[in-house]
């Protein structure tokens, strides 16, 4: 597998467009379907995709035809980290948007100009029972946890949020070089050959 951090991806002009596109395109649907009330929700949900698209299509040279992404912590309605401390009310920055707005890529790719569209598989330790995309409530810090995922079966694991995830710190405590090296035996089982692991935080540290 190819391991690739965030702050390492240099977006292609390319990319950085097409992530804006696609991301204006799917907000009414996502609005519509997820009852963004407020200009900031609307807001916050196409900066989530459109900035995790932009590093995912330039790894991906920008084709996301029939691409299977697996998204880790992808967030949940009812996770933990949607509500702030300091604000004393709810955010909907850590709801699963990538793969909601793959899932429409998915389900109606030629509104989005894909051949096939993108297979999205979203990963969180919060339930996920009422959205459309492929979905396990599964504990990541468990060994073996991703066994509900197909062997080399995946183009691309996304990371993105998680490892700086309040739900996640809580659970493996001191334990952190024992969680990395339990998610890069069980990302680099799950991607194909050539797959990518693409994350944004401190995974070497």
């Amino acid at each position: 597998m190819r391991i690739i951090e965030y702050r390492d991806v240099n977006c292609s002009p390319e990319a950085s467009s097409q992530a804006a596109v696609l991301s204006k395109l799917v907000m009414p649907e996502l609005e519509r379907d997820y009852k963004l009330g407020l200009p900031s929700d609307y807001v916050t949900a196409r900066k989530h995709i459109r900035d995790q698209l932009e590093k995912i299509l330039t790894v991906l040279d920008g084709n996301l035809d029939g691409k299977r992404i697996l998204d880790l912590g992808c967030g949940a309605p009812n996770s933990f980290d949607n509500y702030d401390p300091l604000e004393f009310g709810s955010c909907r920055q850590f709801e699963p948007w990538l793969c909601r707005a793959l899932s429409e890529f998915e389900h109606n790719p030629s509104a989005y100009d894909f051949k096939i569209g993108p297979h999205p598989i979203g990963i969180d330790i919060s339930h996920l029972d009422h959205e459309r995309f492929e979905r396990y409530r599964v504990d990541i810090s468990v060994p073996g946890s991703l066994n509900v995922v197909i062997d080399h079966s995946i183009d691309l694991v996304n990371v993105s949020e998680l490892l700086g995830s309040a739900t996640l710190n809580e659970r493996i405590g001191k334990d952190y070089k024992s969680f990395r090296a339990t998610l890069l035996d069980q990302t680099d089982r799950v991607l194909k050959p050539e797959g990518i692991l693409l994350f944004d935080g401190p995974i070497y540290e």
